[in-house]
């Protein structure tokens, strides 16, 4: 791909010894593993940020490592922090309530954070249906022949305040050899007659999901657009029930080492992602964790469309044991003791273009946050010992790196006598204001009322100006292609080379636009004026340094209206996503200091576990959230009594 930029990857080809990338390669080869690699223009969610340093650059020879999930905050918080002791392990950290699996954690010998992957794990399979003369399915075609289903079945979904009890609503399921069948209705609107079907996006929710009903046994006025065809998910990790993650958990909890911990990585099937780690020697390490299936040459388009589900040789390969096949957890981009003495992770591309099984794994280039990571990592090693004074201001910092760097770049191409462009006027009335921003740092908070400006430009790089212009094309869109724009243009500049109207028209696109979404923000029915520069601080404190936290609101759905309104909070470290200090969106961090004399372990937890409005553990953790205040997590149980009764101001960290 002409965006991917390998430079941008947490792997780089000389973290593999050249006897193991050639293992790699033979794997690709002997299961013909295509040899594309996509680069992803989109924007995709930002989630999590995690880094670990080791002991070569810290003062006590101590490994740091900083982990924080990103998702929204709500009133019970999903992220949930326990502790577990068994005859072979002992872990603090925290996860998803009644999972054993501890996403982020930390035992006495080693501590793990993780970053989403995103990684395919999932296909849908189009089938062909046979129905009865009641119009039920009985059959799905597959190897030239009718076959039927592996399991059928009938269940009743009990229903709260439903009017009689005995007469719940019936959900109806099949299952194929791909796995359960399901249709959704989502086909083109009949009534959107000029084709463009506008009312695609009023059929999914906030989150991307369908409102639609999962219809497992459609009536015959919800299957005409689907006719007779029907879908079936296969999907890890229900797709082979003898790798269940929480088996590659519990070997992680029993690593000694980072070694140990890369290895029990393999047998954590789902979910995919990121993960960076460290142990009590002071090594760090990243790896991608979570199932890779290897499938047939037929799924280059499996991230678009769905498949043929007629004939096997079309789905997942299949292992010696009769498993899936999957990419073997050596064979997936992973570093152990980098040279640079540190790893970190902010949902950016995994390893390179030179990577052998590189269509298996997203490449996303950097992303505004890891760009963030890779400067403040970079010039903190530079500087001297890493310390956790250090890599806490980093777990701070609201910095808008990207914008910033825009901003400074506008400046000095106004102030260039040799640059002759007719400025938007936009761009020339938002520059003091932004300039001010840029100057006083560049933060997502209250330091400077441009914040206001600042907020409203874009952390990816989108066809903003004139669309006849072919200048995205060359950087990418999303995140990636605004980063490689900015380090073009620094390149540019530092070897005294003009930038030429396509670069400079861009650079006015993303600058004009700022003031143009205030005044139009300003100007709708439930906004004050913002047309005045001094009405803005005001309203920034109001309306995005403090709010309101739903309640029950996670990444997979919004329950505020059944249990009420929200729960107001203080002033925040920082309210925007492309900042590495993102409150809003932090329902836990942790920070552990590993070494073989002694390891800490601190965290900090958004508001409460209890899903009880008025419960005293409700809100039990807001006021330290609200101050973005680490407290101790010890593990053993003196410790913990220790720390129950200590005052507030011992746990604040430096």
């Amino acid at each position: 791909s002409q965006w991917a930029d390998d430079s941008a990857a947490v792997v780089q080809q000389g973290d593999f010894a050249p006897a193991d990338l050639t293992a790699v390669q033979n794997f690709a080869n002997a299961h013909r593993v295509q040899d594309y690699v996509l680069c992803r223009e989109e924007v995709d969610p930002t989630f999590s940020n995690g880094l670990a340093v080791s002991s070569a650059l810290t003062p006590d020879e101590r490994s740091i490592l900083l982990g924080e999930p990103r998702f929204p905050v709500g009133a019970p918080n999903t992220a949930y922090e326990w502790h577990m002791k068994g005859e072979t392990f002992d872990v603090r950290g925290a996860g998803v309530a009644g999972s054993p699996n501890i996403l982020v954690g930390s035992t006495n010998q080693c501590a793990w954070s993780v970053t989403s992957a995103s990684v395919d794990q999932a296909d849908a399979f189009w089938l062909d249906i046979k129905k009865d003369a009641l119009g039920r399915p009985t059959h799905y075609w597959y190897e030239n022949a009718w076959t039927t289903f592996e399991e059928t079945g009938t269940e009743n979904v009990k229903v709260r305040g439903w009017p009689s009890n005995s007469n719940w609503p019936q959900v109806h399921y099949r299952r194929t050899v791909w796995g359960s069948t399901v249709t959704f209705d989502l086909s083109p609107d009949p009534n959107d007659l000029d084709g463009d079907d506008e009312l695609w996006e009023e059929r999914l929710d906030t989150n991307g999901f369908s409102k639609v009903p999962i219809i497992i046994q459609p009536t015959a006025n919800d299957i005409v657009a689907q006719n007779h065809r029907g879908y079936s998910i296969r999907r890890v990790p229900m797709s082979d029930p003898r790798r269940d993650p929480h088996l590659g958990y519990l070997a992680m909890y029993r690593a000694g080492d980072i070694d140990e911990l890369h290895d029990a990585q393999g047998g954590v099937t789902f979910p995919s992602a990121n993960i960076v780690f460290s142990d009590t020697a002071g090594d760090v390490g990243y790896s991608v964790q979570g199932a890779v299936p290897i499938r047939s040459l037929r799924h280059w388009l499996a991230p678009h469309v769905a498949l043929d589900g007629s004939r096997a040789a079309n789905g997942w390969k299949v292992d010696a044991s009769g498993g899936t096949l999957v990419v073997p957890q050596i064979h997936k981009p992973h570093v152990l003791r980098p040279a640079s003495g540190f790893v970190y992770s902010a949902n950016h591309s995994a390893a390179g273009s030179w990577y052998p099984l590189r269509s298996l794994f997203p490449c996303r280039n950097h992303s505004e946050r890891s760009y963030r990571l890779f400067t403040m990592l970079t010039e903190a090693a530079s500087a001297g010992p890493i310390t956790i004074g250090k890599t806490i201001a980093m777990h701070e910092d609201s910095v808008y790196q990207v914008a910033k760097e825009m901003v400074e770049l506008c400046d000095r191409l106004r102030n260039d006598p040799n640059v002759t462009f007719t400025w938007n006027s936009n761009t020339v009335q938002s520059m003091p204001e932004l300039k001010g921003w840029a100057d006083a740092g560049g933060r997502l908070n209250d330091d400077h009322r441009g914040v206001v400006l600042a907020i409203r430009l874009s952390n990816a790089l989108r066809p903003i100006h004139d669309p006849g212009d072919d200048l995205w094309p060359t950087y990418g869109l999303g995140w990636g292609g605004l980063v490689r724009f900015l380090q073009a243009m620094h390149a540019k500049e530092a070897a005294n080379q003009q930038l030429d109207s396509d670069e400079i028209e861009l650079v006015d696109g993303y600058i004009q636009r700022a003031r143009a979404d205030i005044l139009a923000a300003g100007s709708s029915s439930n906004t004050p004026d913002l047309s005045a520069p001094s009405t803005w601080l005001d309203w920034w404190r109001n309306n995005k340094g403090s709010g309101v936290l739903n309640r029950w609101e996670s990444m997979m759905f919004k329950k505020k209206d059944l249990i009420g309104n929200g729960v107001p909070f203080g002033p925040l470290v920082s309210t925007g996503l492309s900042a590495i200090a993102d409150q809003r969106n932090a329902p836990y961090s942790q920070l552990v200091v590993l070494g073989s004399e002694s390891s800490t372990a601190h965290s900090m937890l958004s508001l409460g576990q209890s899903e009880i409005p008025g419960h005293n553990h409700e809100l039990d953790q807001q006021l330290g959230w609200e101050k973005a205040r680490f407290k101790l997590s010890p593990m053993e149980p003196a410790d913990v009594t220790a720390y129950s009764t200590a005052p507030p101001e011992t746990i604040d960290m430096p």
